[in-house]
């Protein structure tokens, strides 16, 4: 199992990828990671004042419209299936 999903699954924060990540940022500083952006991520030095939206969708009412997900990250696919939606309209498969 690669690192970065044992870490995940443990709870334990990390940061991997970084180039240069373990020289650059001392052990025990705060940062903030933003992985908003999709599958590239960003590193702040400090904690970043941030604002979350949070929506109860359990009393939402269901759309006349098919909503399909776009699953292109494929270790999110888990964490996505719990989004309520109609069925995959696109899927990208993992070349390792």
């Amino acid at each position: 199992m690669p690192r970065s999903h044992y870490l995940k699954r443990t709870g334990i924060p990390c940061v991997i990828g970084t180039e240069g990540g373990t020289e650059k940022i001392p052990s025990g500083q705060d940062i903030t990671v933003d992985c908003s952006q999709g599958e590239k991520g960003f590193v702040y030095k400090g904690k970043l004042k941030f604002h979350k939206d949070e929506t109860d969708i359990k009393n939402m009412p269901t759309p006349r419209t098919k909503i399909m997900m776009n699953v292109g990250i494929p270790e999110n696919a888990f964490e996505q299936s719990f989004i309520p939606n109609d069925g995959v309209g696109l899927a990208r498969r993992s070349s390792s």
